[in-house]
C-alpha cells in the first residue's frame, strides 16, 4: 500500500467520527447518502467575480471513499445535479442549503462542499 493509500485512509477514519452529513441528489426518486464530515467555517470566498467577498460562509469535507462505500462511485458527480446537504456545526446549530463549488482532492479522496445556506 502506497503512502497517498495510507493518507486516504486515515483521512477517512478522521472524517468519519465527525458530524453525520446528509447527502441528497433531487430528482423524481431522491437518493440519500448518510455519510460523515467536517464542518469548517470559511471568512473569504471567491464571488462570481473572481472577487474575495467577506462572510461567514460554511463548507463541509467528507471522504470519497465513504460515499463510494455507500454507492456513488464517482466524486465527479457531486459537481452535478441538483444536490442539497444537511448537518450541524461544531455548537450543533444546523447547516442546510444547497452545493455551491465543490472541490475534489483526488489524492486524499476527500471532496470539500462550498454550502449556499437556505434562507430562513
Amino acid at each position: 500500500m502506497s503512502l497517498r493509500e495510507l493518507a486516504a485512509q486515515h483521512g477517512q477514519a478522521l472524517l468519519e467520527s465527525e458530524t453525520p452529513v446528509v447527502l441528497t441528489l433531487a430528482g423524481s426518486s431522491p437518493t440519500v447518502y448518510n455519510a460523515h464530515g467536517k464542518v469548517v467555517s470559511v471568512g473569504v470566498h471567491l464571488d462570481v467575480n473572481g472577487l474575495a467577498a467577506l462572510g461567514d460562509h460554511k463548507a463541509v469535507t467528507i471522504s470519497t471513499l465513504e460515499l463510494a462505500a455507500l454507492g456513488l462511485s464517482s466524486p465527479a458527480a457531486l459537481k452535478t445535479g441538483d444536490w442539497t446537504i444537511s448537518t450541524t456545526d461544531v455548537s450543533g446549530l444546523p447547516i442546510s442549503g444547497r452545493f455551491g463549488l465543490v472541490l475534489i482532492d483526488a489524492t486524499l479522496a476527500r471532496a470539500t462542499i462550498y454550502v449556499n445556506e437556505d434562507d430562513e
